[in-house]
């Protein structure tokens, strides 16, 4: 696989526990503007490190690569929730395919969302943190997680109804003419696309194959036994 010989070319391209500091630096962000809203500051951590291509093209070189600290939005508790649930998933991945997988998994997301940000201005992170839980769903398709510590509901269950959602916010997006929004969703995903859509289509092409077989089979038992 092109994966590992990509590994013994450049074994140093790792980092050990990528997402748990994404996840620290992310929540430090959300603390810092939580509390300096509170005091009513007009000092905000996202508008220095949100993604704007504008900026960047005044030397705000940061931003490229900044925006994957801005945290979720929202309460403190679905903070937290959402912080936890994105180094739950990174972790389990990590112990799945070792750091340089990951950080090659995200790190491809990354330079795709970038781009996508050049064409239309501006990306987030939203997405592309979405990309890392479909490859969660797709390492992990039955593993029953408690939805806000009480429904159980296998991964793949989850996977699908944020298909379904990301697919509807692209076409609202289009319908929209939100040219952004749709071009940073599609660019996030790629690289779950790379990683598993070969094995996708080829999975998919086995199936159509072994239906057909099987109905050729039985076309001709049935004719056999006709004659």
């Amino acid at each position: 696989m092109w994966i590992y010989k990509l590994e013994r070319k450049i074994p140093w391209f790792r980092i050990p526990n990528l997402m748990f500091f994404i996840v620290i630096i992310s929540g430090m962000v959300y603390l810092f503007d939580f509390i300096s809203a509170m005091q009513r500051n007009n000092v905000s951590l996202y508008s220095m490190i949100y993604f704007d291509r504008n900026l960047i093209l005044q030397g705000q070189f940061w931003r490229l690569l900044s925006f994957i600290f801005v945290p979720p939005s929202g309460s403190p508790f679905f903070v937290l929730l959402g912080l936890y649930f994105l180094y739950f998933i990174g972790r389990s991945l990590e112990a799945v395919w070792g750091e340089f997988k990951l950080t090659l998994y995200y790190f491809i997301g990354i330079i795709f969302c970038i781009l996508g940000g050049v064409l239309v201005g501006s990306t987030n992170v939203i997405f592309l943190n979405l990309s890392l839980f479909f490859a969660f769903a797709a390492t992990h398709p039955e593993l029953q997680i408690l939805l806000f510590f009480v429904i159980p509901v296998k991964v793949k269950w989850l996977a699908y109804l944020d298909a379904v959602i990301f697919l509807f916010s692209i076409i609202s997006s289009l319908l929209a003419m939100n040219w952004s929004n749709a071009v940073a969703a599609v660019m996030a995903i790629i690289n779950f696309l790379i990683f598993f859509g070969p094995k996708f289509f080829s999975d998919m092409f086995n199936k159509l194959k072994y239906l057909k077989t099987k109905r050729d089979f039985m076309n001709k038992t049935n004719n056999s036994w006709r004659n």
